[in-house]
């Protein structure tokens, strides 16, 4: 849609309109195949109860399983922006953050006998600031969905999980990809 991978152009093209209006279909692909990745909740196969203990990772203790839960939530994160920066629109959204006056900036603000100065104040421009403020809300509602199955959703078995990837994710995503090229 944008022409390019580039991930500032893509969030720059989608200042009107988020691609999750015109790319559903892709955008809900994308979300589940996020989920099967991150093995949460119902594509927990490979710790599931049926498992020994908590299946692979039985091997594991200490720092190394630390390391590989911290892995875990690190994907989770970085899915979760790639997820807003493709379909959310990434860091735009209307102007919420409220202006600094100059005289704030360059003076600092006096009360009584103590002045306080902002002397980095100067580098965090009013854009920038909204654009992370959109960002991390629109992140930290996508990382509450993957997180939000866990409740609501039992358990699949393996042959239902490849059956259905396979057959009708599959499918989907190439009925899409038509649809976006013409």
């Amino acid at each position: 849609l944008s022409g390019t991978l580039n991930l500032s152009q893509i969030v720059e093209s989608q200042q009107h309109y988020w691609w999750i209006v015109f790319t559903p279909i892709s955008a809900i692909v994308f979300f589940i195949t996020i989920i099967a990745e991150l093995e949460r909740i119902p594509f927990d196969l490979p710790e599931a109860e049926s498992e020994i203990v908590a299946g692979w990772l039985t091997e594991f203790s200490g720092m190394m399983y630390g390391l590989i839960q911290l892995g875990t939530y690190l994907k989770l994160y970085a899915f979760a922006g790639l997820f807003t920066v493709l379909f959310l629109g990434g860091w735009n959204g209307p102007m919420v953050w409220p202006p600094f006056p100059q005289d704030i900036i360059t003076q600092g603000i006096t009360i009584g006998p103590v002045t306080a100065k902002f002397p980095g104040l100067p580098l965090f421009d009013q854009e920038m600031l909204n654009g992370t403020l959109w960002f991390v809300i629109k992140t930290v509602g996508v990382i509450l969905l993957i997180l939000l199955p866990r409740g609501v959703f039992p358990r699949i078995r393996i042959d239902m999980l490849l059956h259905t990837g396979w057959y009708k994710w599959i499918g989907l995503a190439f009925v899409n990809v038509f649809i976006a090229l013409g």
